[in-house]
């Protein structure tokens, strides 16, 4: 690596009695052993910014407790350091934002504007960073304490972030995000989870009834159930009456089974819903674990599912299957009650 990220963001939050003067000289010993320990590696400095300002010398995260103690750990840290200048207000006028950044400069540091989730905080912050030509832009999560694709698919929201960050980023101005021609999520979406599409048409296989009535649903074509197979919710009138398993029996052969779902009230991301078990005539059957945000959402609840595209509130999500192998059923066994499951319609592809 040539940067080396120490830290040092809000040392005393935790077990320490309020002690300014204590942190700062706790600082000005540390801080020169490490930087020592960089400049003996050969590598630059970074560190988070918020023990080193004083309150009135930033929109929000001004934790170096006044003016004098504040300019007192600024003074100890090596000039040209890295500055994540870390602020989540979200205040719409990018002057607010200007004064953490001119301190860091003043001080002999470059500072790096960095950002949250909050909009309005990315679009003011990183058009402050242009105008007082700060180090560059950094987007920041708050998404538990290890980097995984678990972790991102929990907290998908921060991450569609990062559209948002990269483009203001290399574009700073003043457009609204409000009026932005595109959903981040859906872009993150596309770039990151989507399969590579077909250039040309897939024949399907159709199910028994030939005159059933077929819908479209995020570019499947369904065949809709006469009556969609419903596990109302637990908040639901029809809960007591309702089954927490449902199963449908197929006969095909296919690559791929598409279900058509929604359900009835919206949980957390990443919840587990369902268990679906796909019969497999000579094998065993093959299982799926449905989760909110994830697969599928409430019919009435915004936004976009990670592994499904929507139409009207309802996920078309495909499950993979063996190809050439013919299914039996397919089972959903109801992990969590409290979303309610219901499947539209189905459809199996070749």
């Amino acid at each position: 690596p040539k940067t080396v990220h120490f830290g040092l963001d809000e040392v005393d939050m935790r077990g320490w009695k309020p002690n300014p003067q204590f942190v700062t000289e706790m600082w000005n010993l540390h801080i020169p052993f490490l930087a020592e320990i960089a400049e003996r590696k050969r590598v630059r400095m970074m560190l988070w910014g918020d023990k080193g300002l004083a309150p009135s010398e930033a929109v929000d995260a001004g934790f170096g407790d006044s003016l004098v103690e504040a300019e007192k750990r600024r003074r100890v840290i090596p000039k040209n350091a890295l500055i994540g200048d870390w602020h989540y207000a979200g205040n719409p006028d990018s002057r607010k934002f200007e004064t953490s950044l001119r301190v860091w400069q003043a001080s002999g540091q470059k500072p790096i504007a960095s950002a949250w989730f909050n909009s309005q905080n990315i679009q003011s912050f990183f058009q402050a960073a242009k105008d007082t030509q700060s180090a560059g832009a950094l987007i920041t999560t708050w998404a538990g304490y290890e980097s995984s694709e678990e972790t991102m698919l929990a907290a998908l929201k921060q991450y569609s972030a990062m559209v948002m960050a990269a483009d203001y980023a290399w574009n700073p101005r003043p457009d609204p995000i409000a009026k932005l021609p595109y959903d981040p999520m859906q872009v993150l979406k596309r770039m990151y989870f989507d399969e590579p599409s077909s250039l040309k048409s897939t024949p399907g296989i159709k199910f028994s009834e030939p005159n059933a009535a077929r819908r479209r649903i995020g570019g499947v074509n369904f065949q809709v159930l006469p009556a969609p197979i419903r596990s109302a919710s637990v908040l639901s009138v029809d809960a007591a009456t309702s089954p927490a398993e449902l199963s449908i029996q197929l006969t095909g052969r296919g690559s791929k089974l598409y279900l058509a779902l929604s359900t009835d009230q919206p949980v957390e991301d990443g919840k587990r819903l369902a268990r679906v078990e796909i019969g497999i005539e000579g094998e065993k059957p093959v299982v799926y674990t449905l989760k909110y945000g994830l697969h599928v959402r409430a019919s009435n609840a915004p936004g976009v599912c990670v592994f499904a595209d929507r139409t009207d509130g309802i996920s078309a999500l495909g499950l993979a299957i063996p190809k050439g192998k013919s299914i039996t059923y397919c089972r959903i066994t109801e992990i969590d009650r409290l979303a309610g499951l219901t499947v539209h319609g189905v459809s199996l592809a070749r």
